[in-house]
């Protein structure tokens, strides 16, 4: 079970805090930077089945400062957020997200340090795009994660850096860089770069037992065209519950890939792994897990092939359309396009 701990939080700005207007992105003028702004033409999977639009549509704020940035995410105004400073505080730090929005890091400013997005009740319909999320190697309790995506429908993290911090085997360490779980549904994770952490990332419900089958389902999660890069374990992740489609990753110099727990399905597809970490496990397969489904993955260990052997029946249908490349072919497209950027973000498709 995640941890919980005391911090500094904001949701809705208090009265001690003086508010920005946001009737009017006449007030940012002088700090407008160039952002991506290819909305919502990248999307697939099931963010896009819930037809996630963000904030697109809505008024564009640029935002310079924590409090700016606390502001323009709460509520529920369809609102496109754009970072035109990278915004770092010194002791951890969680927002909590409303709806409705697309949060955007600008070409020249996208790093949010030490800061935590967290959904509550009523979130939904976010998109989360071109943002480097740092955080300083002391924060790095059990539930130290910068996006905790918990409630709602409709998520795209696209274009993302979790670019970790130093670690060692033996440091105690245990903050994750993503988690997705509860009941967040519909989610799509795209072109991100996981790199440099002693665990990546962290999916479903986050405890095993049978009083936890009310999860059962959730998320259904699009997982494809990230880049995962020197994680000791979860690259791509710790999975439980939910229906997962994980196709063209690439996961270099790991430990343990995918590990799958309590009720997880999985389709997985040409998929390429390569490491060169001693005995590798690209798929960790628990009993309890409900299905593993493989088509089309490569698995390397030190350049040569290896095995894996997990049991490979399919337990659900992807029903989008989408397409894919091959494992080779990925193998170099993805990292070349993954994570954050300061020019134009590029797709495959």
């Amino acid at each position: 079970m995640l941890s919980r701990r005391r911090f500094l939080g904001y949701s809705a700005l208090a009265a001690s805090t003086s508010a920005i207007s946001l009737k009017s992105s006449t007030l940012f003028a002088a700090t407008a930077v160039a952002y991506p702004t290819s909305k919502t033409g990248g999307m697939v999977g099931y963010a896009k089945e819930a037809n996630v639009t963000g904030g697109w549509g809505g008024e564009t704020v640029f935002v310079r400062s924590l409090n700016e940035f606390v502001n323009a995410v709460a509520g529920n105004t369809k609102r496109v957020v754009v970072l035109a400073n990278n915004i770092k505080v010194s002791q951890l730090t969680k927002v909590m997200l409303g709806s409705n929005k697309t949060i955007v890091g600008s070409y020249s400013y996208h790093t949010l340090s030490n800061i935590h997005l967290r959904t509550q009740a009523g979130s939904a319909n976010i998109i989360f795009q071109n943002i480097k999320f740092a955080h300083d190697q002391n924060i790095n309790a059990n539930d130290d994660i910068q996006l905790y995506l918990t409630e709602g429908k409709g998520y795209w993290i696209d274009h993302c850096s979790f670019v970790g911090h130093a670690w060692s085997a033996n440091d105690n360490s245990l903050d994750k860089l993503l988690y997705v779980g509860a009941y967040a549904d519909y989610v799509t994770l795209s072109y991100c770069l996981f790199q440099n952490h002693k665990y990546g990332v962290i999916i479903g419900y986050p405890q095993d037992g049978a009083a936890d089958v009310k999860y059962e389902g959730y998320p259904k999660m699009t997982i494809c065209f990230n880049y995962y890069k020197n994680l000791l374990v979860r690259a791509p992740g710790l999975f439980r519950y939910g229906l997962f489609h994980i196709y063209n990753n690439v996961i270099r110099d790991y430990k343990d890939g995918i590990t799958m727990h309590a009720r997880a399905s999985f389709i997985s597809e040409n998929n390429y792994y390569t490491s060169s970490v001693p005995y590798s496990n690209p798929i960790t397969w628990d009993k309890s897990a409900r299905g593993f489904y493989d088509s089309g993955s490569i698995y390397l260990q030190d350049g040569q092939p290896i095995a894996v052997n997990v049991p490979n029946n399919k337990v659900f249908n992807v029903n989008y359309t989408y397409k894919k490349f091959t494992a080779n072919q990925i193998s170099t497209l993805v990292p070349a396009r993954a994570g954050a950027s300061d020019q134009q973000l590029n797709y495959l498709l």
